[in-house]
């Protein structure tokens, strides 16, 4: 702290003045109340006037005034009072001191298993200056891992278990530091693993319980204590314990297990203390697995007791029975599928009623599974999850000793239905909730097995059903059911008061799981239980195939399904197409078949054979029927260090453009993250090294969906970065320095650091800081050279200058400081001597070579030409004429004047048009000129490190790759390397555009009639090239009716595209209803290509539009005229297509000109016949000797007769 200086007002005659103040020194920013006084015999002081830091200009006036010092220092503020006697003045002194900068460190999650990613985020200010480092120590050994001039926020991997104290620390203008820090627990909890013995037994039971098989699973933990809570309020520690429960209960054991970081794992084991004089249930059976049917032999005598067992009783699995109050609390469950609302009672899947399930068999897509719930009361939302406008199903089958009529009392939300024996029994609409016995209906249960499926439709918010059976006068049932299908009476328990021993055979495989429960003399009870398997006898395998599995509609697909038997044969085979659970082909000879798809969707076909025993196989193969969305991911750049900011465009292709959804899952992990119902273009950042694989997924008008990826690598650079601050960096000799290194390894850490003071690197030192003492007046550059734990190495350095004593302050400026060459910069200076010295001379060093360029005794202003790119240190020299000098310098950044830019926006290079790529340089450069796609993918390299001359440079673009085949259509960009004055640099204008969606003003005629024959015209301008996607929606947007043009690519100006009246399937629009046409445009960068090869069909015309094929009574002379304008030669293809969209006919017409051309149609079907009546489409396509496909045009037509 500088103490203050307070002097004594200087008098002139009796005239005098005085300043008082509240405060004489103090943090900056520092706020002082300053009052005047004075006195003049003559008179009244007239005016006081302050000057608060001594440059002679007077800042305010008035007897009491308040000043704020914003930054350090040693003020002299100096009062001017003045009166009739003249003026005179006082000083004071005041002392501001640096304000501290204040930081603070907050992570993203304080504890976590290795490997743990931590994003470490840091606030810092500096109340009278800047903040001007940011730094991380990761681990907390002292060294700074991470260092910014710019961010305070890093990511950071802990990949070992530890205990970490990372430290954030800013630093201001002024030198002042503070750091703030976090603690991170790194650790895998310990797994805390016991064993009791024994489990169970009467009261008093001693227990030994032992954790040696715990385990702490991180490298070199351990785990240091043991603590068990035996459940009924004791406690122990210990590795092994023993443990006496005096009371019967069943009691939750529990171990908590703490290792050397803190970790802590838990486990729990139920003790089960029965009464004394409980018996002991022991429960075996011969044998546990095999083949069905199963005979099985029971044993339950070898139970206990202290006296005697009375009752044995054994459930074996297979069944249940009705709740007391009639409920089945167990049921099978299948779904969901949409429904039509809250009312739905006619929604079915085909084939569900003849549906005999067994629990894990599939139908129609979905698998039945087993569901309990101990009053029968089911939630079906917890069974089949949140939703709106579906249905599902239960079922269960139900044994009746005897014919008889039943009532089944049910409540359910919304509408239910219920099938008994496959016929309708009941159904309810608006069901208003799941109140039990709210509606009820009588139904006839035949004797044996009896299947009851229930149906329950719901619109949103409540879903479920409970119902039960009783007498018809209200009486609960307790009916013995199955959920799966069983021959004769059940079988499902025994019981007997002199043995436990029995047999029971299982004839359906499965896994089941019998209980053995003994009952003694007094009342007391004791359970035990097995396991046993039951396996399938020899069970067939199938096999199905199918080609093809994809394709257009109607697809003819060629199933070939096969089947074996290690213990029989196979006798008959069947097939399922659909998937619907309804079998629509057997054959007892083999499973080769064919089988059409007219519509358009996915199948689940089902193979299913059976063999000679009864037992059946089944196999699955998907049919996509109708064309699939191919998706097309596009991003760039697809490399680069973090963080890295990717732009995504959304697009795909569909044969019948019906593309409707777009997402994008960016990290690749299944979760989708962006989504839109048009092609838009997103961006996303990569802020962690790793390759990543972006999965774009796009879904057709049909829902048919296609999927693609692409790969993402952010790379961790193998070199770290340093910059170097010198603290202070100007300063009278001998001028001692401190050095700081601020270095970064984004796959590692920086190990080491050596420094260059003037006479070459010293020794490697493991610490960033540094200090040298520069006795000599000068300009220095200091180096710095880091390295990392992988031995890579980096350099900086720190410029300072030294003047010697009583040397001028110097200040140096130029502008401009940066530009291409040639530069003509104006520099200018300003220097103040010491008190009785002068200056004589002013020199400038442009180029920091230490020679003087240029030299005046009068002025400091000047201009200097750059011709040749570079990073300079002018530097301005000083001398007065004690021979003192003074320094100050300023950086020149010199770069090299160039521009890249394309001759035209779009060529074909089918045709043999170039596009020329010119590109103009200031100063001598090595110039690489490459062409990606849309990817980033390397295409062509055009030159490949071409020494240029000033001037400008032209370059043909004939449209082929490396290796001289033609590009696909599409978008490409040219990107400039070059290299000047020994820096690198890149001209990359593919990010600049395309991020922000454009709507171009369009007009279009507000009547149009479809059945005319004459399409729509939409017009709109274009103001630089873009890619451009058209809609046409219903009005108010409520439907997508269809997408004209999907990121089509297009040049600048007037456009026109028509619209023939159809939707995306091909069928004319409904004339009832108002539509709106959408186009958006994403510009293209100024480096962007467009490479066009596609024919261009235009001015299709049907005629007449009113055709009449039977007119003439001879063959062929009565025909259709389709006239279009095509753009360059190619083969045509019309496709006639009838009112139901079915398609009746193909002609096609090979190499026809450009210009106008005409083909015809007879008026005939495909089997020559005439077509029915009604309105027809023609759909023209054409397709170049490249194979370059232009897109579908329309017209429509109305054949009568």
């Amino acid at each position: 702290m500088v103490d203050y200086v307070h002097l004594p007002a200087v008098r002139v005659g009796s005239l005098w003045t005085e300043i008082s103040v509240n405060k004489y020194e103090g943090v900056a920013p520092l706020k002082v109340d300053f009052t005047a006084t004075g006195f003049d015999p003559n008179g009244t002081i007239t005016e006081y006037a302050w000057d608060f830091d001594g440059d002679g200009t007077y800042d305010a006036t008035g007897s009491s005034v308040s000043h704020t010092f914003q930054t350090q220092g040693l003020y002299p503020v100096i009062l001017k009072a003045s009166g009739p006697s003249g003026i005179t003045h006082d000083l004071a002194w005041i002392s501001v001191s640096p304000a501290m900068p204040t930081a603070t460190a907050s992570v993203s999650t304080n504890a976590g298993v290795p490997p743990l990613t931590i994003h470490l985020d840091g606030q810092a200010s500096d109340a009278d200056g800047s903040i001007v480092m940011s730094q991380w120590d990761y681990d907390g050994d002292g060294i700074f891992d991470w260092s910014s001039r710019t961010k305070d926020d890093a990511d950071f991997t802990y990949t070992e278990a530890g205990i970490y104290t990372p430290t954030f620390k800013v630093i201001d203008n002024d030198g002042y530091e503070a750091t703030d820090l976090k603690t991170i627990t790194v650790n895998t909890p310990p797994e805390a693993h016991f064993t009791v013995t024994p489990l169970s037994g009467n009261e008093p039971l001693t227990v030994t319980f032992d954790a040696s098989g715990s385990f702490d699973p991180d490298s070199g933990g351990a785990i240091v204590s043991y603590t068990w809570d035996f459940g009924d309020g004791e406690t122990a520690t210990g590795q092994s314990v023993s443990y006496t429960y005096m009371s019967a209960a069943t009691y939750q054991a529990m171990l908590t297990v703490t290792d050397d970081l803190g970790g802590t794992g838990q486990a729990t084991q139920a003790i089960l203390v029965r009464p004394a004089g409980t018996p002991t249930a022991v429960a075996e059976a011969d044998p546990l697995t095999g083949t069905a049917p199963l005979t099985v032999d029971f044993t339950g005598d070898n139970s206990t007791d202290d006296y005697t067992i009375t009752n044995y009783s054994w459930d074996f699995g297979e069944g249940y029975q009705l709740n007391e109050n009639g409920y089945p609390t167990h049921q099978l469950f299948l779904g969901k599928w949409p429904a039509t609302g809250s009312g739905d009672v006619t929604s079915i899947q085909t084939g569900i009623l003849a549906h005999e399930p067994n629990t894990g068999d599939t139908f129609a897509g979905n698998t039945w599974f087993a569901a309990g719930d101990s009053d029968g009361n089911f939630d079906w939302y917890s069974l089949f999850g949140g939703g709106y406008n579906e249905y599902a199903y239960s079922h269960i089958y139900i044994y009746s000793p005897e014919e008889q009529t039943v009532r089944i009392k049910f409540g359910a939300d919304d509408a239910a239905r219920f099938w008994v024996n496959g016929s309708l029994a009941y159904q309810k609409t608006g069901c208003e909730g799941v109140s039990i016995d709210k509606y009820s209906f009588d139904v006839t249960l035949i004797q044996g097995w009896n299947r009851v499926l229930a149906s329950v439709s719901q619109g949103g918010g409540g879903w479920g059903l409970a119902y039960r059976f009783t007498t018809t006068d209200d009486t609960p049932l307790r009916l013995f059911y199955s959920l799966n299908r069983l021959d004769g009476a059940p079988d499902f328990f025994y019981s007997s008061d002199t043995t436990g021993n029995t047999s029971h055979t299982y004839t359906a495989p499965g896994t089941y799981h019998p209980v053995l429960t003994v009952t003694d003399n007094d009342g007391n009870t004791d359970t035990g239980s097995l396991t046993i398997t039951v396996l399938v006898p020899g069970a067939p395998t199938a096999h199905a195939a199918a080609d093809p599995t994809v394709g257009d509609n109607p697809l003819v697909v060629h199933f070939t399904g096969t089947g074996s038997d290690p213990n029989g044969q196979i006798v008959l085979y069947e097939w399922d197409f659909e998937g619907d659970g309804a079998y629509d082909w057997s054959s007892s000879d083999s499973g080769e078949t064919h089988h059409t798809y007219e519509d358009v969707g996915t199948y689940q076909a089902v193979l299913r054979v059976t063999d000679n025993d009864g037992y059946q196989a089944t196999d699955t193969v998907e049919i996509t029927a109708g064309c699939p969305p191919v998706a097309v991911p596009v991003a760039y750049p697809t490399s680069g260090p973090p963080p890295l900011r990717v732009k995504f465009d959304t697009k795909g292709t569909d044969a019948d453009n019906t593309i409707k959804d777009f997402r994008w899952d960016f990290d690749g992990d299944g979760d989708y993250d962006w989504s839109s119902p048009i092609s838009m273009t997103t961006e996303h950042t990569y802020n962690t090294p790793g390759t990543y694989h972006a999965k774009l997924k796009v879904t057709d008008h049909d829902g048919l969906s296609g999927s693609n990826s692409i790969e993402i690598n952010v790379t961790v650079p193998d070199t770290p970065t340093v910059e170097a601050l010198a603290n202070p960096a100007f300063g009278p000799s001998p001028l001692t320095v401190n050095f700081t290194a601020y270095a970064t390894d984004l796959d590692g850490t920086v190990t080491r650091f050596c420094w260059d003071f003037g006479s070459g690197f010293g020794d490697w030192a493991t610490t960033p800081e540094s200090s040298y003492t520069f006795n000599n007046p000068g300009s220095y550059q200091v180096k710095v050279k880091v390295q990392d734990n992988d031995g890579n190495e980096a350099q900086a350095t720190a410029n300072v200058i030294v003047m010697a004593a009583g040397a001028p302050d110097v200040e140096a400026s130029a502008d401009p400081s940066e530009g291409p060459a040639s530069l003509l910069v104006h520099f200018t200076g300003k220097a103040v001597p010491a008190a009785g010295d002068e200056i004589t001379n002013y020199e400038w060093d442009f180029d920091g070579d230490g020679n003087y360029d240029w030299a005046s005794s009068s002025t400091a202003d000047v201009y200097h030409n750059y011709t040749e790119c570079g990073s300079y240190r002018a530097t301005l020299k000083v001398t007065t004429s004690n021979g003192s000098c003074g320094l100050a310098a300023v950086d020149i950044n010199v770069t090299t004047g160039f521009k890249v830019w394309r001759g035209t926006e779009k060529f074909d290079p089918t045709t043999g048009e170039t596009m020329p790529i010119r590109v103009a340089v200031s100063t001598p450069v090595t110039l690489t000129l490459r062409i990606v796609d849309e990817t980033g993918t390397l295409v062509r390299t055009v030159v490949d490190n071409e020494a240029l001359t000033p001037g400008i440079h032209e370059y043909e673009r004939d449209g082929k790759d490396e290796n001289g085949n033609d590009v696909e259509p599409g978008v490409y960009y040219f990107i400039a390397e070059y290299e000047s004055g020994g820096g690198k640099f890149t001209y990359d204008l593919t990010n600049t555009e395309g991020f922000e969606r454009q709507t171009p003003h369009q007009q279009y005629q507000s009547n149009f009639d479809p059945f005319s024959g004459e399409p729509l015209d939409i017009r709109f301008d274009l103001a630089k090239p873009g890619e451009v996607s058209m809609y046409v929606f219903a009005w108010n947007w409520n439907a997508d009716i269809r997408t004209i043009l999907l990121k089509y690519p297009m040049t600048s100006g007037s456009k026109v595209v028509t619209w023939d009246g159809t939707d995306d399937d091909g069928n004319l629009i409904p004339t009832d209803t108002s539509y709106t046409i959408s186009t958006s445009a994403w510009y293209l960068p100024d480096n962007a290509m467009i490479i066009e090869p596609r024919p261009i069909l235009s001015h299709v015309i049907a005629s007449p539009h009113y055709f009449n094929p039977a007119f003439n009574p001879y063959a062929g002379e009565a025909r259709l005229a389709i006239s279009f304008s095509l753009s360059k030669q190619a083969d045509v293809q019309a496709t006639i297509w009838d009112p139901n969209n079915k398609m009746i006919r193909q002609i096609m017409s090979e190499g026809m000109s450009a210009g106008p051309n005409t083909l015809y149609w007879d008026g005939l079907n495909s089997a020559g016949r005439l077509p029915a009546p009604g309105y027809y489409r023609v759909r023209l396509k054409a397709k170049d000797a490249a194979g370059n496909e232009s897109q579908a045009v329309h017209s429509v037509f109305n054949l009568f007769y």
